[in-house]
């Protein structure tokens, strides 16, 4: 989904969860390997600007910002990550640039609040 010109919205749901060995590490170590394969980079280019444990309406998930290249083009992607017993999803805002920008974390919080209701 497209919130601007420079500003992304993006889903990944999968069939697997915790009753897998899925945990949101693991979820990180893989978005952050496919980040990098993104322009043949190595893991230890991706640039990661924060990762942190967060709760909102009683869920528990990973929020984890990195910037990486696609053809050379620089993205920085705000990935929150939840996994459940069976299910993952990704729900992820990303942006043209090298960094996390307010505008970016405006829009997760406007996200993580309205996709985590109670």
């Amino acid at each position: 989904f497209e919130v601007n010109p420079r500003t992304f919205l993006m889903f990944i749901i999968e069939g697997m969860g915790s009753e897998d060995g899925i945990s949101t590490d693991v979820m990180k170590e893989i978005a952050i390997l496919n980040a990098a394969q993104g322009d043949e980079d190595k893991v230890d280019e991706v640039y990661e600007h924060f990762s942190k444990n967060r709760e909102t309406n009683g869920y528990n998930f990973l929020s984890v910002a990195y910037s990486g290249k696609i053809k050379g083009l620089t993205f920085t992607m705000l990935n929150n990550i939840f996994v459940s017993e069976n299910k993952t999803m990704q729900a992820v805002v990303y942006t043209i640039g090298n960094k996390v920008t307010n505008s970016q974390l405006l829009n997760n919080e406007i996200l993580i609040e309205n996709l985590f209701l109670n």
